[in-house]
């Protein structure tokens, strides 16, 4: 999928597998924003980052 950006800010049912999936599934991914997302662990931030190596803005603020 051509997705370059995705905000699920204050999706508070967000879960690490589900942001991992959105990662493998959209490669060319350049900007993230997940701020509020209690359940996310920063193992899932490091691997979104290493699957999207077009990403260039992360904001990741009150994450869990």
């Amino acid at each position: 999928p051509m997705l370059a950006q995705l905000d699920a800010s204050y999706c508070g049912k967000l879960t690490d597998a589900a942001i991992i999936e959105d990662a493998n599934r959209c490669p060319k991914l350049a900007q993230l924003h997940v701020v509020a997302c209690f359940n996310l662990t920063d193992a899932a931030i490091i691997e979104v980052a290493n699957k999207c190596p077009k990403l260039a803005q992360l904001d990741v603020g009150y994450v869990g």
